[in-house]
């Protein structure tokens, strides 16, 4: 800071501090005493007595635009807070914690809880994240983190003042990865407000909260890469009219379900997936208002959400032939006759493929007596409504074929 600029804040102190004190009452001649002859709160602020006078009787430059500044703000009508009362940089600077300090409680983990088949008891699973938007225990979440609690298992809830309770999966839309969960609290309890991502412009700050790794009340902030990020450009299956929202704001398992906040503390995502670092995806809140909408329109015992869907709980990645090529090498017992096909990478526990005998690193070459050559024939099968919902499926396995029988469950779409 140069030096005609440290005069000028020294000045502007005084004369602030001059009208405090003749706020609180102090005697004019008590001001200077306590003016001048007190250290300023101000590092190099000069302490000289002051405003005064050069030797030809007029004030020094300093002195008269600190003067001047100050009259000025007070003719318009600002009013000065004392020197006590000034809030500190990070008191007017932290936003990310202002947005974390209104939202967090009411966002609260996921846990799918199954019993282990050699201790009988019940434990973790899996876990993800969700938020309140019913005050009545009304949760969001993915439905990707509560698909096993569809087919068996128990959903715990763990709230921010780590309270748990059990919930219910009451509607899954598996196309936009929502549903939502019911929970019976003593109380009212926090929520989150909706925002919208039709005005989201790419640029603008958002803060994630969740539970990754099962570590509770992780926050992580970034930008907004992209507002409209197609599902064809990611090429996932089965999701062709479906756009996200591109965040660098750090995901990782557990995250998902979790809010996406804009700087009004307001939720315009839910996030579903990360890439690669810096690159995630949350799915816009638009989705989620449509789901609540299609909640209010539902009749009793059946649900107006459109093109039932059938659930066998399974991740696949579609085989290209350049994949094969690399499978054949690596594994001796891959016949060569095998060009195409549907890898199957995961498995959900007690899911209806998990029931039937399906694992992980099968390769399923037919279904229903025609071949599948990608993801899209098993999605397509699975959308068709069926009066007899039992899918056969024709799998390799180390080499060896097998024939498997699946019985879907019913899903919301």
């Amino acid at each position: 800071m140069s030096r005609l600029a440290r005069v000028i804040t020294g000045h502007i102190h005084r004369v602030l501090r001059h009208t405090e004190l003749r706020q609180q009452g102090v005697p004019r001649n008590r001001r200077f005493k306590y003016i001048y002859e007190t250290r300023l709160p101000i590092r190099n602020a000069p302490c000289r007595c002051g405003p005064r006078k050069s030797k030809r009787g007029r004030w020094t430059i300093p002195a008269a635009i600190s003067t001047f500044v100050v009259g000025t703000f007070s003719l318009f009508g600002v009013k000065w807070l004392p020197v006590a009362d000034m809030k500190s940089f990070r008191d007017n600077n932290n936003f990310i914690a202002d947005i974390v300090e209104r939202t967090a409680k009411a966002v609260v983990m996921v846990e799918i809880h199954s019993r282990n088949f050699f201790s009988g008891s019940m434990s973790p699973q899996s876990n993800g994240s969700g938020f309140i938007v019913k005050d009545d225990g009304l949760i969001i979440t993915s439905a990707h983190v509560v698909m096993a609690g569809k087919t068996g298992g128990t959903v715990i809830i763990k709230m921010n003042d780590d309270t748990s309770y059990q919930g219910t999966v009451e509607d899954v839309d598996l196309k936009a990865d929502l549903a939502t969960i019911r929970i019976k609290a003593p109380k009212r309890l926090p929520t989150i407000p909706l925002g919208s991502d039709r005005d989201l412009r790419p640029g603008e700050w958002v803060v994630a909260i969740g539970s990754p790794l099962a570590l509770a009340n992780t926050i992580t902030a970034g930008v907004v890469s992209t507002v409209h990020r197609s599902s064809h450009e990611l090429r996932l299956v089965g999701k062709e009219d479906m756009a996200y929202i591109q965040t660098d704001a750090s995901l990782t398992f557990g995250n998902s379900g979790g809010p996406l906040v804009n700087l009004d503390g307001e939720v315009i995502g839910v996030n579903a997936m990360k890439v690669a670092a810096g690159i995630s995806f949350a799915v816009p809140i638009r989705h989620v208002v449509n789901l609540m909408e299609h909640r209010v329109k539902k009749v009793k015992g059946h649900s107006l959400i459109s093109n039932p869907k059938w659930y066998i709980g399974v991740s696949m990645i579609s085989l290209t032939p350049q994949m094969f090529h690399e499978l054949k090498v690596h594994h001796k017992s891959l016949a060569h006759t095998v060009v195409g096909g549907v890898l199957i990478w995961q498995v959900a526990i007690e899911s209806p493929a998990h029931m039937a005998g399906l694992m992980p690193g099968d390769i399923i070459l037919e279904m229903n007596g025609e071949k599948v050559y990608s993801t899209k024939s098993i999605y397509s099968g699975l959308e068709t409504k069926l009066e007899d919902p039992l899918i056969v499926l024709k799998v390799m396995r180390h080499g060896e074929l097998r024939t498997i029988e699946i019985k879907p469950e019913m899903s919301e779409l």
